[in-house]
């Protein structure tokens, strides 16, 4: 096939010498010049379009639930971290120091924990030598109160005491 072109090109540039007609260069030349490419198709930069869209919508995305669940998250690990330093403290005081009552604890929470924010520690003796401690704090979370209720046992003997 590489002959018959050859020779169809051959044929067509000496009809062109004849007719009068003049064009620059040779065939041949013509052949083995450098392309230039014409930069990208419509269809090139629509998908490009179409993939920088979606990587922007998805970026948007990411950050907006990034900035709400954030402060959601931060305040319900202070929470969770007072109410466990809460009991260890309770622990520590020891079991006969445990009195039967409900404590308001308000006052105790972290400033962190948007307000309104309250706190009441429940002490009870289901059966003896065994205290339960239930300890319930809410607090605003971005305009909505969150309500979280911990329960554990504290028993005379503890653990690994005789």
């Amino acid at each position: 096939m590489g002959n018959t072109l050859s020779e169809l090109r051959t044929r067509l540039t000496q009809q062109f010498a004849k007719s009068g007609v003049r064009v620059t260069g040779s065939a041949g030349q013509q052949d083995t010049a450098p392309r230039v490419s014409g930069g990208y198709t419509i269809v090139e930069l629509l998908v490009a379009i179409v993939v920088g869209g979606l990587l922007l919508t998805s970026m948007s995305t990411i950050i907006s639930n990034y900035l709400h669940l954030n402060p959601r998250v931060r305040a319900l690990v202070l929470a969770n971290s007072y109410v466990e330093a809460k009991v260890e403290a309770l622990r520590n005081v020891g079991f006969n120091t445990l009195a039967d009552g409900t404590t308001d604890i308000s006052a105790e929470l972290p400033a962190n924990l948007n307000a309104p924010r309250t706190g009441n520690l429940e002490i009870s003796s289901p059966s003896s030598g065994l205290k339960k401690i239930e300890i319930s704090l809410s607090y605003n979370d971005q305009g909505t109160t969150r309500t979280y209720a911990y329960t554990t046992y504290i028993g005379e003997l503890g653990v690994g005491k005789p």
